[in-house]
């Protein structure tokens, strides 16, 4: 099966940092650029769409709720139960958290021109995941120490609580 794809509907359906990072494996944000603004239909093998993640995503403009949705997975994937104080705690690694959070933001380049429907949504993305970050700042830490390596961790609870609408 061959599918044919431009990279504007690759950032639209929010997989253009999969597509860069597994398909095109380019680095230079000039090159990148170039593709962006010639956003020419290209052919992805069934493989590359399913590493990318094309076939479990439709295209919305509702970008806030797809950063939910993604929060909520790595809540689930990324927990874990830890002992603190003789108290079993749902924890998240802090900078694991952030770090999912800020690759969400960024699959969406400066360089991508979007349409009136797009740029409104991710403000509203930008503005919400702006948001987020400065509550899990502010969220009680929890600092452990594993295999000799610190580590900080915060309440699965808490972000779920945040994302709900």
């Amino acid at each position: 099966m061959k599918i044919f794809i431009s990279p504007s509907d690759l950032v639209e359906r929010c997989l253009w940092s999969n597509y860069v990072k597994f398909v095109l494996k380019i680095r230079d944000e000039e090159k990148l650029k170039q593709i962006m603004i010639d956003d020419k239909v290209e052919v992805l093998s069934e493989n590359d769409a399913y590493v990318i993640g094309l076939l479990k995503y439709i295209k919305t403009e509702n970008l806030v709720h797809r950063c939910k949705l993604e929060i909520e997975d790595i809540l689930k994937i990324k927990s874990t139960i830890i002992t603190v104080d003789n108290v079993d705690r749902v924890l998240i690694n802090k900078a694991s958290l952030i770090k999912d959070l800020l690759d969400f933001k960024y699959r969406f380049p400066d360089y991508y021109q979007a349409d009136e429907v797009y740029k409104k949504s991710i403000v509203e993305l930008n503005t919400f995941t702006n948001n987020l970050l400065d509550i899990i700042n502010n969220f009680t830490e929890y600092p452990l120490t594993i295999k000799d390596k610190n580590y900080t961790f915060v309440l699965s609870g808490d972000v779920s609580k945040n994302i709900k609408v």
